[in-house]
């Protein structure tokens, strides 16, 4: 038998390495099987065996790697045989609790903050009835399966559909005595925040990545708060707006029909791969704005649009997976989960650090900006 050297050692490591992320890497534990990983395990612990043999830094250095990655494997296999055999309530109530964290988000971006009187209630009214959904699948799922993790995650969305409930309360009584101006002033600004929303969710992006239904309803509030300020127009600026929102409205409409046709005859392998890249592009904007800098000085704003556009993009690819049984998008699907906790936590991060430094930041303008395209 020749004796191992550092290269031969290093390149049986690469190829454990490689062969765990061609089985592995980003896929769901539960769906995955435990051979090839168990087979992994065997060649590690000979592959470590060889490297105790290695003299010198560099011996000890692929030693400590080999150890690692052995280490690694295991702890993986033991999770991969936990999700496997686990009560299906408790795979079904971590969902759940993950999407009551991404809708908490939604909160933090949209309401925190904000001024009462202008804030639009259709979206908290949106985020209340997903919370409804989820605490009453989970009051199912904890009579079928009396754990305390179930427990927990039904506590915490009632927690959350508790204080928003409070608030939209409090948002009415904001609303309820506006004068005919600040009236036209709120349509004014909720239709800016729908443009905003046209702008991250639709303008620019392949249609296949684009949610109809989600383009609707943007379309339809631009539709209602255009209607409204119509209705008056001789208050305020709520002629102009209106002449605004309607040229805007010229180009959106037509958009729909296409994004029918569009998602009519696109096949799932196309929409998935179409997702995927919406995915990619989010993770490339992050890395070249956030990854290893300042927090202090980062663009809240862009952070803010990066996780809404990215919470589109899981929800896509979540109804496609229920759909679909493949692994290419179950696999894009795991990723894109595990990014945007990190961009939840990360914007929560960038918010604090800029608050703390009394301002700074929100340098080099949006690049989301150059993206709008309706027709591309």
């Amino acid at each position: 038998m020749a004796k191992p050297t550092p290269d031969s050692v290093n390149k049986s490591l690469q190829q454990l390495i490689r062969g765990y992320q061609r089985d592995y890497a980003g896929r769901a534990r539960a769906s995955v099987g435990l051979e090839s990983i168990e087979r992994l395990i065997v060649k590690a612990k000979k592959l470590l065996k060889k490297a105790r043999q290695l003299k010198g830094d560099r011996g000890r250095e692929l030693h400590e790697s080999v150890r690692k990655q052995l280490k690694l494997f295991v702890t993986e296999r033991d999770a991969i045989a936990e999700a496997k055999f686990e009560a299906p309530e408790l795979t079904k109530a971590r969902g759940h609790s993950r999407l009551a964290s991404y809708i908490a988000g939604r909160y933090r971006r949209n309401f925190a903050g904000r001024d009462r009187r202008t804030v639009d209630v259709t979206l908290l009214d949106e985020l209340i009835a997903d919370l409804v959904v989820l605490e009453d699948e989970l009051r199912v799922l904890l009579e079928a399966e009396k754990k305390l993790e179930i427990t927990s995650a039904l506590n915490d969305v009632g927690a959350q559909l508790e204080m928003m409930r409070s608030e939209r309360i409090a948002i009415e009584g904001a609303q309820e005595s506006l004068s005919p101006e600040e009236l036209g002033n709120r349509a004014g600004a909720q239709a800016n925040q729908l443009m905003d929303a046209v702008r991250i969710h639709m303008a620019g992006h392949p249609r296949l990545s684009v949610d109809p239904v989600r383009a609707r309803a943007l379309i339809d509030g631009l539709e209602r708060h255009a209607t409204f300020l119509e209705a008056h127009p001789d208050v305020g600026n709520n002629a102009a707006n209106a002449a605004v929102i309607r040229e805007r409205l010229v180009v959106l409409e037509p958009e729909l029909s296409k994004l029918d046709e569009a998602h009519a005859a696109g096949s799932f392998r196309e929409r998935a791969g179409q997702l995927g890249a919406a995915a990619n592009n989010i993770f490339a904007l992050y890395k070249e704005h956030f990854a290893g800098q300042d927090r202090r000085t980062r663009n809240l704003r862009l952070a803010f649009d990066l996780c809404e556009r990215l919470f589109d993009v899981e929800r896509q690819m979540t109804a496609l997976d229920e759909r679909y049984d493949d692994d290419m998008n179950r696999g894009n699907l795991s990723v894109v989960r595990q990014r945007l906790s990190t961009y939840e936590t990360e914007s929560v991060a960038i918010a604090k650090a800029r608050s703390e430094a009394q301002g700074g930041g929100n340098k080099g303008g949006d690049p989301l900006a150059g993206m709008i395209t309706i027709d591309s």
